[in-house]
Order: structure tokens, then sequence, then C-alpha cells
């Protein structure tokens, strides 16, 4: 409980002197021997920061039985639909459509709409083919028009998973395959807001700067400064 303490206290310190607005807590992979645990841990940072009228968003990756009781702690909870790791899967698009779909509608189901935020992913991926469990390199979404152009690739979009794709060859005649996000796949997701009626969109990062992201935001909503 002293471990606890301190720990709390030191966020809460730390957020005040910084004059930050709140916090947003992330954990990645909890056994589920630990997620009862978690709860409580998410429990006792809701409670030290709102006694000092900080906010609490919690990251959630994956829906289980503890997911009421952290929607109840924190602020907004954050849907992340896409796996952390993907750059370790096989080649694939980068939270497809219907996965991600499916996820918010479990998210609904047991938590409501108002406090939850659909995480929009920033990037794409480059893996080398043929694929043999290699980890796919991240390419960030302002560099992916001039990659594609250098390798003269035919940029290809899957209306299955609502995800452009390209393939090509480098230098050394190693084949490539880049999925990644551009303003078609975005305002298909941004429409999932409307669909499930959500409480808005994260963003994991916003730099490097992807301009056409931001007019499609735009162009669907009127982003707001509240903070």
């Amino acid at each position: 409980d002293y471990a606890k303490k301190r720990f709390t206290d030191t966020i809460v310190q730390y957020l005040l002197n910084n004059k930050y607005a709140g916090a947003n807590i992330e954990f990645d992979d909890i056994s589920f021997e630990d997620l009862k645990a978690y709860a409580d841990f998410i429990q006792i940072i809701s409670e030290s920061l709102h006694r000092h009228d900080l906010r609490l968003f919690v990251t959630m990756s994956k829906i289980s039985d503890v997911f009421p009781s952290i929607c109840s702690y924190a602020d907004r909870v954050i849907m992340l639909t896409q796996d952390r790791y993907h750059t370790f899967h096989s080649p694939s698009a980068i939270c497809p459509i219907e996965d991600t779909r499916c996820t918010l509608e479990k998210a609904v189901d047991m938590c409501g709409t108002g406090k939850l935020l659909l995480s929009l992913p920033c990037y794409g991926c480059n893996w080398v083919l043929p694929y043999h469990g290699n980890a796919a390199r991240i390419v960030y979404l302002g560099e992916i028009p001039s990659l594609a152009y250098r390798h003269f690739a035919d940029i290809r979009y899957d209306d299955k998973v609502q995800a452009p794709h390209f393939s090509y060859y480098d230098s050394a005649g190693t084949e490539h395959i880049v999925w990644f996000h551009d303003p078609r796949s975005i305002s298909a997701r941004l429409k999932l807001v409307e669909e499930y009626n959500l409480g808005g969109v994260s963003l994991g990062t916003i730099a490097p700067f992807y301009r056409p992201g931001w007019i499609t935001l735009g162009d669907m909503y009127k982003p707001e400064k509240t903070l």
C-alpha cells in the first residue's frame, strides 16, 4: 500500500508541477491473473487524480471482465483496436474495419458510448517478402507517397478491410509489401464514431504531421480545443 501511495502521489505531483490536465494509463499484455489487480490499480489512480481535478484516460486493447469497472473509474477509455505489436504479425491490414467494428460492439455493449474514444492508427508497416516471421518496419503516413513514387508502385485499395497497400522491389531485388492508411481508410474509421455514437477519436501520434489525415478529420468534424 505504501508503494502504491508513493507512486500515485508522484504522478499527481508531476502533473500538477507541469500543469498537465491529466494522465493516460496504458499497460500492454496484461495476463488474465493480473486483470483484477490492474482494475484495482486504475481505481487508486482515478481517486487520486480526481481529488486534484485531474483527468484519467485509460488505453485498452482487449475487452475483459474488468472492462466495465475500468470504464467507471476513467474519464475516457481509448479503444486501441489495432494490435500494438502488429509489426510482428504477417503482412496484413492495420486495424481491419470489421475487426474494429467487432471490438467496438463489445466495448459499447459493456461500457456504453460516451466515454469511448476510437484510436486511429497513424502509421504504416513495411514487410520484406517472402515473410519468415521478420518484423515489419514502421513507416509514417507522410512518407508513403514518396516511397510508392520512387518505386513506381501501384497503390491498391482493399474494400474488404478498408485499407490501401502496395508492393515494390528495392535496389537489391528484395520484394516489399506496405499496408498503411490514407484519407479513404481514415474516413471509413471516422464513420464508425458516428455509427456507434462514440465520445470521439484519439490520435496516437501527430508527428510527423500528416496533412491529408487532418483535412479528412476537419471535413467530417470541427475539432475544438477545450483544455
